[in-house]
């Protein structure tokens, strides 16, 4: 497609994919393009002499030579986006691999089926509308999952380097027909403006969790692990979690003595059947868009010879100033503009997530 507004020439793609009854449908997507009559470049960065990802060494790779392999052999493995979902004559999947979301995009259209077996991978990306925080799926990854041969297999997961400070934990704030503690947490993520303002820095986005467990079945338990979790005693901890994504309409199911009496002597006459009557009568609310954390990731860390597994809870990692962030509320106000960053990694507009992951201690 072309901009019409700019020499923009792009692809963009939705998928919604079935992750399963408990997960529902989760849409992603993907963008990129670029400047018709403009010197265009792709930002990278390289691999250390192990062949490991190396965030510091970062350069610049044309356009026109995003396609080179001679060239892409220097480039970090996270740096691309790759699809598996083809299999040649003799039943081996095609790699392929791709330095630009344009080509990426263009690949999968081709390709893609509606209905196939995949598991798909990406980054999560946050950013600021209306304002409100919103999170966007990023797809990095398509991959052909004929493992998954039963819907209850299916599931939508994420891990996320969350920041937690004094003032997120409130043990009332418990949501009795989720069964779910609902808790504030940070995320920090690259801001390139706001309200008209160029700001291209980190930004630490306020975002809503839930995590998880039976209150009622045992309430001293219940405060035993959600202080161990979530109380902060000093500054700001980090802590790396696993989590799912729970989204679509939350419906109540209706029961028989739910049912208008009039539909209930249908139900008895057995004009009408039960099943029938209930469906028809349960109530479906507005698409619901959840974050679930589930638990604290366990990293594996090496050292020589030497593999340990690290609990990735990071306790006062960080100072409560450094999440200190005021917007401005206008275009105009630019001048007296204070901003306090989780440390900033990066002022590239086109800043790589994995490498902000990296540094917030995620793998």
């Amino acid at each position: 497609m072309e901009s019409s507004k700019s020499d923009w020439i792009y692809n963009q793609m939705y998928l919604g994919i079935n992750c399963g009854e408990k997960c529902g449908f989760i849409y992603v997507d993907a963008m990129g393009g670029y400047g018709k009559d403009k010197e265009n470049k792709i930002y990278v960065h390289g691999k250390d002499e192990e062949g490991h990802d190396d965030f510091q060494n970062r350069f610049e790779i044309a356009w026109e030579d995003r396609k080179d392999e001679e060239l892409l052999k220097s480039v970090g493995n996270l740096c691309f986006f790759r699809a598996e979902i083809k299999k040649d004559d003799k039943g081996n999947i095609v790699k392929e691999h791709f330095l630009s979301a344009y080509d990426f995009i263009q690949y999968l259209s081709e390709n893609l089926e509606e209905g196939m077996k995949v598991s798909v991978t990406g980054n999560l990306k946050y950013q600021i509308r209306n304002g409100n925080v919103q999170v966007q799926k990023n797809i990095t990854g398509v991959y052909l999952a004929d493992y998954l041969d039963s819907p209850t297999k299916y599931t939508a997961t994420f891990k996320q380097a969350i920041l937690f400070d004094k003032d997120c934990l409130d043990l009332k704030e418990y949501d009795s027909d989720k069964g779910c503690l609902l808790i504030p947490g940070y995320c920090v993520d690259y801001l390139k403006d706001y309200n008209g303002v160029e700001i291209k820095s980190n930004y630490p986005y306020k975002v809503d969790f839930e995590y998880e467990i039976d209150k009622k079945a045992n309430p001293e338990q219940y405060i035993k692990k959600c202080n161990a979790l979530f109380k902060v005693k000093k500054d700001v901890d980090e802590i790396v979690f696993n989590g799912e994504f729970r989204e679509g309409g939350a419906t109540v199911q209706a029961t028989y003595d739910d049912l208008e009496e009039d539909i209930k002597h249908m139900v008895d006459l057995d004009i009408i059947p039960l099943e029938e009557a209930l469906s028809r009568c349960s109530a479906s609310s507005s698409r619901e868009r959840r974050m679930v954390l589930v638990m604290p990731n366990i990293k594996k860390v090496t050292k020589g010879d030497v593999t340990s597994n690290v609990l990735e809870i990071y306790r006062g990692k960080y100072k409560e100033e450094d999440l200190e962030f005021i917007l401005p509320s206008t275009e105009e106000e630019t001048e007296e503009v204070e901003m306090k960053t989780v440390e900033p990694i990066s002022e590239e507009e086109d800043a790589d997530l994995a490498a902000i992951l990296a540094e917030m201690g995620a793998e």
